[in-house]
């Protein structure tokens, strides 16, 4: 018997807005909705792709998975940021 998951999260790299992504560089259109009822998921959900990488941050085990690049005084709260290249330059803050 095939059973389809609960739930999905797929990180697109694009900007999503109402669970929806138009990529940049395509000329493709991703409806998370449409994935739900195609699909036979419960809920899926779009997000943008340095968003699930500041997600991602917040995971890290700070001894084992990070180097640091300049020692500083940690502050408790104070945002992550995360910058890379890709179409643009992305950014997001944990």
């Amino acid at each position: 018997a095939d059973v389809a998951p609960d739930a999905a999260c797929f990180a697109v790299a694009g900007p999503v807005s109402d669970n929806t992504v138009t990529f940049t560089n395509r000329n493709w259109r991703i409806d998370g909705y449409e994935v739900e009822s195609s699909l036979g998921i419960k809920k899926v959900r779009l997000i943008n792709d340095f968003v699930a990488n500041g997600y991602g941050l917040l995971t890290l085990d700070k001894v084992n998975e990070c180097v640091t690049l300049q020692e500083a005084t940690p502050v408790v709260g104070a945002p992550i940021a995360c910058v890379g290249a890709g179409t643009g330059l992305g950014e997001c803050f944990s």
